[in-house]
């Protein structure tokens, strides 16, 4: 009998290592725009992921739940790409997947992978490139990685557009005008100034959706993302020739959200103290403690919901409904009372200057006693 779990961890290291290969190729040669978004954050995470690239794995090769775990976001990632494309196909409209920009900024060579440019031509001709993300929950703001990233991508687009760097795999290089008449049969000027570029990036979760930008091309965020490259394929040369150790590298600045599912947090020096071996298994049950909480309290709004759906389709208006134990119905609460901090400051326009509105405003807030917090990070293994 097959374990089924165990045989689910192979097969997403096996697909996962496969698909990269096949639409990334060697990432070890090139310095891409995802890695020139990570250093944005932590330069050190950045030239790791250049030196100690993944292994292949293989049915006999063990998989940690963790490794596990963070194969399968990856994969979301990839899932949630594959079926937008689709969708996109669904739609008719022209598009390019997967394009590539072949670049070199001075000695470090940079290619851009492109997930959707979407293209109009006609006397409006407008090109549109879309970065696909996925997350667990969707954040109030884009995250500046993928700022940097989708920045960096249309730049190279607008800089290089009449240069013969584009491709779509299979092909050959080609300028970008002749790519897009030979895959979209559609004509757009010879030269980016007399086009629309624009860039967005498309956040998706299990549950919901956001279209954060439209970002346009800048030359100053160009010359970041190619300075960023530069910096991580020069610390990568040093680091693989020996001659530079990677915790010599600087990280992220203070506190990252990011810190605790990076694959190369073992030993960084972020986290740099003492060493407790004995501190484990209190750490592993605080942790399947926190995890059995946020099961139950899922779970019981799961139940909530369940029971005021039966109330409601009873439909007995205001009466309880008996079990034997216990009894249930539901009850209209009035909504939470919040502060509308525009609505205030417009009210008190007439009477205060905005100066004086807000110190009014700042006059009334109340900060609370410091306290303390427990932070827990995982410690992750190299895949």
């Amino acid at each position: 009998m097959y374990e089924l779990c165990s045989l689910l961890k192979q097969g997403l290291q096996a697909s996962s290592h496969a698909r990269t290969t096949l639409s990334l190729g060697d990432r070890s040669k090139y310095v891409g725009l995802s890695d020139i978004g990570k250093a944005a954050d932590c330069l050190r995470t950045a030239v790791a992921g250049k030196v100690y690239l993944p292994q292949t794995l293989t049915t006999a090769t063990p998989c940690s739940h963790d490794t596990f775990l963070r194969t399968l976001r990856i994969q979301r990632g990839h899932w949630f790409e594959s079926g937008i494309t689709e969708a996109f196909h669904a739609t008719g409209i022209p598009f390019l997947h997967q394009m590539g920009i072949h670049a070199r900024h001075h000695q470090t060579p940079i290619i851009a992978h492109l997930d959707l440019v979407l293209v109009t031509g006609g006397n409006a001709p407008r090109v549109q490139v879309v970065e696909v993300k996925s997350c667990e929950q969707i954040p109030d703001t884009a995250y500046a990685a993928h700022e940097v990233q989708l920045s960096g991508q249309i730049g190279l687009l607008n800089a290089l557009w009449s240069q013969p760097c584009f491709m779509v795999q299979p092909g050959q290089l080609r300028t970008f005008p002749d790519l897009v008449r030979h895959v979209c049969n559609i004509a757009l000027p010879e030269q980016a100034e007399n086009v629309a570029i624009e860039g967005t990036i498309l956040m998706l979760s299990m549950n919901d959706v956001k279209v954060f930008g439209s970002y346009t091309p800048n030359k100053i965020m160009l010359d970041v993302c190619l300075n960023l490259a530069e910096s991580i394929w020069q610390n990568a040369e040093q680091v693989r020739k020996e001659k530079l150790n990677l915790n010599q590298i600087s990280t992220t600045k203070g506190w990252h959200p990011l810190c605790d599912s990076c694959e190369w947090n073992a030993d960084c020096p972020r986290f740099d103290g003492l060493t407790a071996p004995e501190m484990e298994q209190d750490l592993l049950e605080l942790q399947s403690l926190k995890g059995a909480r946020d099961t139950a309290a899922t779970r019981i709004r799961e139940m909530e919901d369940k029971m005021k759906q039966i109330f409601r389709g009873i439909g007995t208006g205001r009466d309880w409904i008996s079990a034997v134990t216990h009894r249930f119905r539901v009850g209209i609460c009035e909504g939470r009372k919040t502060l509308d901090k525009d609505r205030l400051l417009t009210a008190l326009a007439p009477y205060l200057s905005a100066d004086e509105s807000e110190a009014v405003i700042q006059a009334g807030y109340k900060t609370g006693e410091p306290y303390e917090r427990l932070y827990v990070s995982p410690v992750n293994k190299s895949i």
